[in-house]
């Protein structure tokens, strides 16, 4: 059995996104993100946000349920919000096309398995809430909640959060 190199750490959820963005030269940097969290309309949100980017003349990429969208050309991911080697692969393939704003959907999941850790965004949205939404995974609604509130901690000092005022749950969670 050939030998292969081992990095050992106590929290390899922790570390691969930081080992990702650096094995890909840190796109993230280079780019302006948006971040779209919510549990219905992330990627109506996510695609209406592309589309008023590119009217405005911005080069602009997305990630999200549909895959990753660079410059008209999609490939598929297999999930809203993939893990942190395709999220940093894909930022990498958006930096060196001309791109310069990603539109990422982030989902609790993404959130909880840390697929989108050490990311910073521009401008966020918060969609809505369904607490009862993905109790498989999160077990309570408070869980779910307090995941999905942990999306603001991500947001770049002063960035703008868009919300759904409508959403009783989103008011408070604000």
């Amino acid at each position: 059995v050939p030998e292969f190199p081992t990095i050992v750490v106590p929290d390899p959820r922790a570390a691969v996104p930081r080992l990702a963005a650096t094995l890909f030269g840190h796109p993230a940097q280079a780019l302006r993100l948006v971040g779209i969290t919510g549990t219905l309309g992330k990627t109506s949100t996510a695609l209406l946000v592309q589309s008023a980017l590119a009217a405005s003349g911005v080069p602009v990429g997305v990630i999200g349920s549909l895959g990753v969208r660079i410059q008209g050309r999609v490939a598929d991911t297999g999930m809203t919000t993939p893990d942190a080697p395709a999220i940093h692969r894909a930022l990498r393939r958006m930096v060196d096309a001309g791109v310069t704003s990603a539109v990422l959907e982030v989902t609790s999941h993404g959130i909880a398995l840390r697929r989108v850790a050490g990311l910073s965004f521009a401008l966020g949205a918060l969609t809505n809430l369904v607490p009862d939404e993905h109790l498989d995974f999160h077990g309570t609604a408070a869980h779910y909640l307090r995941t999905k509130a942990r999306f603001f901690d991500m947001l770049e000092d002063g960035a703008p959060l868009v919300v759904n005022h409508d959403d009783g749950r989103v008011r408070r969670l604000v």
